[in-house]
């Protein structure tokens, strides 16, 4: 069952407390087949590539052999020049697609913690709302009106905050501390701005770029000016990275659930 199909006002104090912990482990579980997902479709890609390359200069060779027109072994290079230039972009378009991909699982596994636990104890949820009036009116029911609550307030809050600003948020918000390695975390800001450049600079790395790495103090290479490359090696990166921090995320969830709900009563 999905969390925001459980009414919370129809449940027993321990039957709540169980369905929040079970929800907690259940965008985990979503979240690391996420960053799969992600890893089988840049090796699929991959894998297509190489077969079809290896495919396209056996039969260039082939035609060689077999004594084709001029005309017709120019054209036949030509769009062998042309099938490599195009291979090339799209594999390398593919490879940001998905280092941007892997960023954003993560967001998005941070934000499904933020909606679950605001769900289970809308308590937490002591400031007023931007909701429109005609959507409470629309709605069909109390959960999809707390439905929208919520996903303004984390949207909201995930917009108007850097990714380590938002980690820092569940202390704020919960009681309850993210506690992620500084290796970790210095490429989870590393990966939260190079997706920016990526998404919204065409890559080129900007005076905003170097000035959030070095308020983090963390180093780079790149300067003003250049262009970001992301290689198989940065998805082989993101793959052992992300995982990690999605495990050391969801390891400060599980050991400070109890804290979450003492926290949650004191706020009653």
């Amino acid at each position: 069952m999905k969390f925001t199909e459980v009414n919370i006002n129809d449940l027993e104090r321990d039957e709540k407390e169980r369905l929040f912990k079970l929800s907690i482990l259940e965008v985990y579980s979503l979240s690391l087949n996420n960053i799969k997902e992600i890893t089988g479709y840049i090796t699929l890609t991959l894998g297509m590539l190489i077969i079809t390359s290896e495919y396209f200069n056996s039969d260039s060779n082939n035609s060689k052999e077999t004594k084709l027109t001029e005309e017709a072994l120019i054209t036949l290079n030509n769009l062998h020049d042309i099938f490599f230039a195009e291979s090339e972009m799209f594999f390398k378009n593919s490879i940001e697609r998905c280092y941007i991909s892997y960023y954003q699982a993560y967001e998005v596994y941070v934000s499904n913690l933020m909606k679950i636990v605001f769900w289970f104890f809308p308590e937490f949820f002591n400031d007023k709302s931007n909701i429109d009036i005609k959507d409470i009116f629309n709605s069909d029911s109390i959960l999809t009106v707390r439905n929208k609550l919520i996903d303004q307030k984390v949207k909201d809050t995930i917009q108007t905050n850097n990714i380590s600003q938002l980690i820092k948020k569940f202390k704020d918000l919960f009681g309850v501390e993210i506690k992620i390695a500084k290796e970790n975390l210095d490429y989870l800001i590393v990966a939260s701005n190079t997706r920016n450049l990526l998404i919204h600079n065409n890559g080129i790395v900007n005076n905003i770029y170097i000035q959030n790495l070095n308020s983090s103090r963390i180093s780079s290479s790149y300067h003003n000016g250049d262009k970001v490359i992301i290689s198989e090696k940065d998805l082989r990166d993101c793959n052992k990275f992300f995982n990690k921090i999605v495990e050391e995320t969801n390891s400060s969830m599980v050991s400070q659930m109890e804290q979450i709900i003492k926290y949650s009563n004191s706020k009653l």
